[in-house]
């Protein structure tokens, strides 16, 4: 039986991946400063002191990523920018992003 790559497999494999780093402060910030391509899945790794909190609804509502801790999520819809806040203080991240192709 030959080998073939299911079409899915492809598929997910279009697109790009960037690392996007920063501080969160109490200022809310969008990650990526352009919003020029659809993003398809994210994790954000709270390497600060202070929790991050990231909206994926263009920051109508957040999730919050305690300090110390990682979070990743596959998006729905066509989301091409995230935000970030903290309540208190500053606290730096990473946050690594797929992005669709279209």
């Amino acid at each position: 039986m030959v080998d073939v790559i299911a079409d899915h497999e492809v598929v997910d494999n279009e697109g790009s991946t960037k690392v996007e780093t920063g501080t969160a402060s109490t200022t809310v910030a969008a990650v990526p400063a352009v919003a020029d391509k659809v993003i398809s899945g994210f994790a954000i790794d709270n390497i600060g002191t202070n929790d991050i909190l990231i909206s994926m609804d263009g920051g109508s509502t957040f999730k919050t990523v305690n300090k110390k801790a990682f979070f990743s999520w596959n998006v729905k819809g066509n989301i091409k920018q995230l935000f970030v806040k903290t309540l208190t203080g500053t606290s730096d991240y990473e946050i690594v992003i797929n992005y669709e192709v279209f």
